[in-house]
């Protein structure tokens, strides 16, 4: 059970803009989702509920809507299902292919079934909303193998004592047919000093310094004329 649940007037926020408090895992059992990751996601739809009074305006906003027959300002939509909406419109693609050629359909009453992902605009006599559809499931992906390393393990004579990413391109451009490369974590630590300056330490990808070969920074050309012939050549980062 989660630390930090989510109330039911949260809840009740984020279905009125197809945010979803919880999910299934790969054992088919509900997880609850954390209310703080709930309100990270509603205020990148642009919906406030980052303190009780901002919250308690949102609730009062969502009912107002509801009861009016009004739109949210984003709907989230499966493409394997309808979602019913108030009034007769007009749904527009946003993005992708079918954005690129102007696709656009009448509405009247309902969101249909078998959208392709994506985002769309729908305007009706109700307001206007944004419209994001997903799919029901990701694609199984194709078979393949790879390699599994650690990037501070694939050292070249180009690199300076460990591996790094230009190591990492060469191996992917070389790769003999490998179809993945399942690295040691490159994300961020906790950024409270003093920082470990270990090659097995979790680094920002691309912001890890210890991940980039030397030679290749600008400021490592200026300074270092004895290396910067070899820099200036290279190809790799």
């Amino acid at each position: 059970m989660t630390s930090d649940p989510v109330t039911p007037e949260l809840a009740e926020i984020a279905d009125a803009h197809g945010v979803a408090t919880s999910y299934l895992d790969g054992s088919r059992t509900e997880q609850r989702i954390d209310a703080e990751v709930v309100r990270t996601v509603l205020g990148l739809l642009e919906v406030d509920v980052a303190s009780p009074d901002a919250e308690r305006v949102a609730l009062a906003g969502a009912r107002e809507r509801a009861g009016a027959g009004a739109l949210p300002p984003t709907i989230g939509l499966r493409s394997d299902r309808s979602r019913t909406v108030p009034g007769r419109g007009r749904l527009t693609a946003v993005d992708g292919a079918r954005g690129e050629q102007g696709w656009a359909r009448d509405v009247d009453g309902e969101l249909p079934a078998g959208l392709e992902p994506g985002r769309y605009a729908l305007e009706t006599t109700a307001g206007r909303a944004h419209v994001v559809v997903a799919p029901p499931t990701l694609p199984d992906p194709p078979r393949t193998w790879g390699w599994m390393l650690q990037l501070y393990a694939l050292h070249s004579r180009g690199s300076w004592g460990i591996g790094d990413l230009g190591d990492l391109t060469a191996l992917i451009r070389g790769g003999h047919g490998a179809g993945a490369v399942l690295l040691n974590p490159l994300h961020a630590i906790t950024p409270v000093p003093p920082v470990q300056p270990s090659p097995y330490t979790p680094l920002r990808h691309p912001a890890g310094a210890a991940d980039h070969r030397p030679a290749r920074l600008r400021g490592r050309r200026r300074r270092d004329p004895r290396r910067g012939r070899r820099a200036a050549s290279g190809d790799d980062r």
